[in-house]
């Protein structure tokens, strides 16, 4: 699963970086119009809720109230502290970009959940990180009230999710909160990805279930994909169509995993997936810092080094990702892994 996070924090960054710089590059477009005619960047965004419903189910073991204490020890100790170094040093740094932000928009986006107070978000992407909460505490509940091994409950909350999805397209529904518009349909794929999980882990019993919350699903979406299309809203086909590809590349890979199907490949390709797998376990780090990155250096060239501009789009997508590369491996290493690390030695103290 590490190689889909690796994947997804690739497929998120070039995108946002592509987004600046074609404001200043002189040529390679194409480099951006190729992510954004399939919206790669939710590509990436929905690979990361995928694996957060496939993977976190599997942590919750012990007896549900120290499974549930341990569990939210673990995620406070593995989300928070590179979040709170993000949230420092990309105050200063929007704040030259020209976002007006109080002292008290920073403190309330130290909760990870800043929208819910009304707050504006200092980078975008952090109204991912709301979603992920949400759905954490959801699973949370759920594992101490004993449902979350309940195959009917999974499916019904599936369920629920989908209709309220569907019912707020059919309203028109729309939320100046980022993400809020989607939240039912994310909520759906994560539960998608828990029923996944349910039947790797026990085929005959969730066989069933597995099928028909999938055809349910993919059914919705190209529904909403045709509806676009007939009503000519032509701009939203690539952001259901980046859901539907998620999906189909999830499964894909899922399919080999589940039969344990080995494939040899060449070594070159060999040696890239072992590249994207390392990239995948820094993904944290390089997604929380990739925006200041690309924000910093931007501004740099803007404003200090403009000899600079007017490169080719490739040249600036290559450096920018190489360089959040290298800052996602420092905070891994810095802040991130011995924070897991303390999160994980305190909540084997829980009793």
């Amino acid at each position: 699963m590490i190689f889909f996070r690796g994947c997804a924090v690739i497929f998120v960054s070039w995108l946002h970086i592509a987004e600046n710089y074609k404001r200043i590059a002189s040529d390679g477009l194409e480099f951006y119009q190729l992510f954004k005619v399939f919206d790669f960047g939710r590509f990436g965004v929905i690979l990361f809720f995928i694996i957060s419903g496939f993977l976190l189910i599997g942590t919750l073991r012990d007896e549900r109230h120290i499974a549930v204490k341990k569990y939210l020890i673990k995620r406070f100790f593995r989300l928070y502290p590179a979040f709170f170094l993000s949230v420092f040093i990309a105050y200063p740094v929007m704040k030259i970009w020209g976002c007006h932000f109080s002292v008290k928009d920073l403190l309330i986006n130290l909760t990870m959940v800043p929208q819910f107070f009304n707050a504006p978000l200092i980078q975008w992407l952090y109204w991912t990180l709301e979603v992920q909460w949400i759905f954490y505490l959801l699973l949370a509940v759920l594992y101490y009230l004993g449902y979350l091994n309940n195959k009917k409950v999974l499916f019904s909350i599936f369920l629920l999710c989908v209709a309220i999805f569907t019912l707020s397209r059919l309203l028109h529904f729309h939320s100046s909160h980022v993400g809020l518009e989607e939240l039912p349909h994310f909520l759906a794929i994560m539960f998608w990805a828990i029923i996944v999980r349910r039947f790797h882990d026990n085929s005959n019993e969730y066989q069933r279930v597995f099928y028909i919350a999938t055809i349910i699903l993919f059914t919705i979406q190209i529904a909403a994909v045709i509806k676009y299309y007939m009503t000519h809203k032509m701009q939203f086909i690539p952001l259901m169509l980046s859901f539907i590809g998620a999906e189909v590349f999830f499964l894909i890979i899922f399919f080999f995993y589940h039969q344990n199907i080995q494939v040899k490949f060449p070594v070159i390709i060999h040696h890239f997936i072992r590249f994207i797998r390392k990239v995948g376990k820094i993904s944290y780090s390089m997604y929380l810092f990739h925006a200041i990155v690309l924000h910093g250096m931007y501004l740099l060239i803007i404003h200090h080094f403009q000899d600079f501009k007017n490169l080719h789009l490739g040249l600036y997508v290559v450096v920018n990702l190489s360089l959040t590369i290298v800052v996602g491996w420092i905070m891994y290493h810095l802040v991130e892994k011995p924070f897991n690390t303390l999160g994980h030695k305190l909540a084997s103290r829980v009793k």
